[in-house]
């Protein structure tokens, strides 16, 4: 049989490719049958019959496809809704050695000499080399039914912005809906990557989310010693391809294998990858060093080459793409400054524009460059600056402190930025670069606000009224803080409540009298309410005397001081604009150069002249 291969100089558009990898349950359905299919090709799933011996198409070293036996054990009739797949058992010694491999979904199986389909996922820590196939005719499906055609959506924010709030539905997303079960097919998928060993072990959880093992390994290889053939072509029928997620100086990239080359189209997977329809990926051919036999799993060990193309279909029965014309990727620049590290290290990457993924690929890259000389004390303290270029906005700006948790705070706040951003219901997003500056140092600058102190509980309008703010650091040391806060002239008099906070009862305070801050209504409003939250410092006191409401806010925009007849004028129900009481405030910001927790409110009473 003559394999087919892609040579990307005969066609402007050339092929592409998919990223496959093994076992992965995939929940939904592949409608109907590939009309004209070519039977002297093609084998229908209603020709095979149990006990038909054939082979599949695979790379286990290197970048030559070899032929494997195997034999069909049965046809699964609905093995998922409106889904039929063929059970078969691969028959050479490394499959009988290692059981089922992570990494040969997508591998082709051919019956009668015609393509039958590609292998995609076996029996959750099965010992036998078990496979089930996903039959042709839905693969050459993939990407004729349009934009509708995915089965996940992704995580969308809002309408009220919080970042804790998008990491804990962001986790519980890809739990759900990647995350290996207990019983079935499910399994992990191997990630191969250049991060050190320490960063994927602290990562395995997120990983473990996303549907990955994180497999500790090496980098980018040149594009002839991945897999460019002598003819010139890239890709062919039982190859290797990868989809190379984060690339550069640090890499993560997954590896798979090719299910067929057809009409300038290169197939793959058997299974989904994101599940998210039409996608703009990377693709990239892929060398096989080694098949690593597990106990639980089995998987191989790889290394991605230089990107060629674009993955643009990413459905439930696989992947397709084209070579040439790579997607836009993410510019991703992060230096890291170490207290025990002479030199500021510098990480010049490139992270796929993924919505799905790709948040928790940014949070490893960070991790990772902090990390990479080594973790951090047990006492330390971590101070950074980002930027996030969004096109069409100016850039959004992380400048903060954070202490005792090492890089979570940064990890969660640029993973939820890009996560919000790229799955938002407004408007296509594109994030034109990322850079990100981190100072490690030793010591913990947490502290407690243990006690505040009034000049007097009662005050005029017009007066200046002294704080004396007292913290407690670790250790139980004392530190003083002083503010002033002027009474405005025109306060009534009564009671009012004063708080004095750190950034974290700040917020909660911002959100419980102000939550128009934090809601977006469109892109722009979006924007704008992750502004106002990187623009909470962590290491400041905020003291602040609530006044009593006095105009509206239409969606973000506060209009102060609106008089009565106006507001019953505005508020008119046939408006469409959301109004809510805007609630004023009078606030004082001390730096304080530790990590505030904590609060006090206090009972302030404003007497007349």
């Amino acid at each position: 049989m003559t394999m087919n291969r892609w040579n990307p100089q005969k066609s402007p558009l050339g092929a592409s490719g998919g990223m496959i990898l093994l076992m992965l349950l995939v929940l939904g359905t592949c409608f109907g049958v590939a009309l004209g299919m070519d039977k002297s090709r093609y084998i229908s799933i209603e020709e095979v019959k149990p006990g038909m011996e054939g082979y599949f198409l695979t790379v286990y070293s290197g970048h030559t496809v070899q032929k494997y036996p195997l034999e069909v054990i049965s046809v699964v009739p609905k093995w998922q809704p409106a889904r039929d797949a063929i059970l078969v058992r691969a028959k050479d010694p490394v499959s009988e050695k290692s059981g089922a491999i992570a990494g040969c979904s997508g591998s082709p199986m051919y019956l009668d000499g015609r393509l039958a389909g590609a292998l995609a996922a076996g029996f959750t820590a099965g010992k036998e080399p078990l496979y089930f196939v996903t039959p042709i005719e839905y693969m050459l499906e993939i990407g004729t039914a349009g934009p509708g055609s995915s089965a996940a959506r992704g995580v969308e924010a809002g309408p009220v912005v919080d970042f804790k709030a998008f990491e804990r539905k962001y986790q519980q997303y890809l739990q759900d809906w990647f995350s290996p079960q207990t019983t079935g097919t499910a399994t992990m998928i191997p990630l191969v990557t250049s991060l050190p060993d320490r960063v994927c072990n602290q990562m395995s959880d997120t990983f473990s989310r996303m549907g990955f093992v994180a497999v500790p390994g090496g980098g980018q290889m040149a594009s002839d010693a991945a897999g460019t053939k002598s003819d010139g072509s890239l890709f062919e029928p039982g190859g290797v391809i990868a989809v190379p997620l984060l690339s550069g100086d640090m890499t993560m990239a997954a590896t798979g294998t090719v299910t067929e080359v057809a009409d300038g189209k290169i197939y793959a997977f058997g299974h989904s990858f994101t599940g998210l329809g039409p996608v703009e990926l990377p693709i990239a051919p892929g060398t096989i060093h080694v098949v690593v036999p597990g106990v639980t799993r089995s998987f191989k060990f790889s290394s991605p080459g230089e990107i060629v193309g674009t993955l643009q279909f990413d459905e439930n029965c696989g992947i397709m793409g084209r070579v040439g014309n790579p997607p836009p990727l993410i510019p991703l620049i992060i230096e890291v400054e170490y207290f025990n590290d002479p030199k500021v290290r510098r990480y010049d990457c490139r992270l796929a524009a993924d919505p799905v993924r790709g948040p928790t690929i940014l949070q490893s890259a960070i991790g990772g460059a902090g990390l990479m000389q080594g973790t951090a004390p047990v006492e330390h303290t971590v101070r950074y600056r980002g930027k996030i270029e969004v096109d069409g906005f100016a850039p959004i700006v992380l400048d903060n402190i954070s202490s005792g948790r090492e890089l979570t705070d940064l990890m969660s706040e640029a993973s939820s930025i890009m996560g919000m951003l790229m799955t938002n219901r407004y408007a296509k997003v594109q994030l034109e670069a990322m850079s990100f500056g981190i100072q490690v140092t030793t010591g913990d600058t947490q502290a407690a606000i243990a006690d505040v102190v009034m000049s007097d509980s009662q005050v005029k309008p017009g007066e200046t009224l002294k704080l004396t703010v007292e913290l407690r650091t670790i250790g139980s040391h004392k530190q003083i803080r002083q503010a002033e806060l002027t009474i405005p002239e025109d306060l009534g008099q009564g009671a009012y409540e004063l708080l004095v906070a750190g950034s974290d009862d700040y917020e909660k305070y911002l959100r419980k009298t102000g939550v128009y801050r934090f809601t977006a209504y469109d892109l722009k409003t979006m924007v704008a309410a992750i502004r106002s939250l990187t623009e909470i410092r962590r290491d400041r006191i905020y003291v602040v005397l609530s006044l009593p409401p006095s105009g509206l806010a239409i969606e973000q925009t506060e209009l102060p001081r609106v008089p009565g007849t106006k507001v019953l004028l505005m508020q008119d129900p046939r408006r469409t604009a959301e109004l809510l009481p805007m609630a004023e405030r009078v606030e004082k910001r001390i730096e304080t150069g530790f990590v505030v927790r904590g609060s006090k409110t206090m009972r302030l009473v404003v007497e007349h002249k």
